[in-house]
């Protein structure tokens, strides 16, 4: 709760955060997914790497995700389906791969 408060006073935490994990015990398969999503961040909205950092490597609800970020709950799940038409290019490559 203490980062929802610090990232409320500053914007900036969405930019330049966006991308860190801080649960080391998953840090491997965390920084895996890392390594696969890195050529396609810089095609995402600064909201769409926060999307990924909370809901899929914190595992937040939508409605802290919501919360945290100053928007409504409606918002949020189109983000997530903005992030699946993105990155369906990654998505059948790596169905290729298996």
């Amino acid at each position: 709760m203490i980062q929802v408060k610090e990232a409320r006073k500053s914007k900036s935490y969405f930019r330049n955060s966006a991308y860190d994990i801080p649960d080391e015990a998953t840090a491997p398969l965390n920084m895996q997914m890392l390594r696969i999503l890195k050529d396609h961040l810089p095609t995402l909205t600064p909201r769409e790497p926060l999307y990924i950092k909370l809901s899929v490597f914190r595992d937040w609800s939508t409605g802290q995700i919501a919360e945290a970020a100053h928007v409504s709950e409606h918002t949020v799940p189109s983000w997530g389906k903005s992030l699946r038409k993105k990155l369906a290019p990654l998505r059948d490559e790596l169905k290729k791969r298996k």
